[in-house]
């Protein structure tokens, strides 16, 4: 009825049925209920026990948790970043590697494609040459058959035989380290 003037029976239905009403009540109730657990005149579970039945419950965050929380992210950021680095500092490593072995194999096949190139070279040259010694041994076993008749240049043809037999042994050793090297050619291949 007014300030100072006391109350009065408007209506005997309760007033939870009218949202206006609710809604107004809903934040003071809910203050006068904190402050009494704030100064301990009440519990939480006093609260939720007279209400009936379990409740959820909503976890509410403090700041200093929050705080706490945002460390340990940055933290764990931090450290993944760090690793991240790492790894990625390994990769650009192995990269170079890789190109730095690529270049000097490159550089190795130029050099045996080279080295091959040489040496069929030397080997044409070799066959020439054990072409010209088997002629010069030809024309020898003629030019002996025809001096067996004649007792004239005996000296000459056994000066001409020794020098056949020098030309035939160093056309021999040019024709062995040919195959030693064929062989190791070959064998550096099937390793590869």
């Amino acid at each position: 009825m007014g300030r100072g003037k006391g109350f009065s029976v408007v209506s005997r239905e309760s007033g939870m049925e009218d949202r206006e009403i609710t809604r107004a009540l809903k934040p003071k109730v809910l203050d006068l209920l904190g402050v009494l657990v704030v100064h301990g005149h009440i519990t939480k579970r006093e609260i939720i026990d007279s209400i009936g039945g379990p409740v959820e419950t909503v976890r509410v965050e403090t700041p200093n948790a929050r705080a706490t929380n945002l460390r340990e992210l940055m933290a764990e950021f931090s450290a993944e970043k760090r690793t991240r680095e790492f790894l990625e500092d390994e990769v650009t490593e192995l990269q170079n590697g890789t190109t730095k072995l690529l270049k000097q194999w490159r550089e190795a096949e130029r050099r045996e494609a080279l080295s091959q190139r040489k040496l069929d070279e030397l080997r044409g040259q070799t066959e020439r040459l054990v072409e010209a010694t088997r002629d010069g041994v030809a024309s020898l076993q003629r030019l002996r058959g025809e001096m067996k008749k004649s007792d004239r240049g005996a000296a000459e043809l056994a000066d001409h035989v020794r020098r056949m037999r020098a030309i035939v042994e160093a056309v021999q050793a040019l024709r062995v380290p040919q195959k030693t090297d064929a062989l190791a050619t070959r064998d550096g291949h099937e390793a590869r």
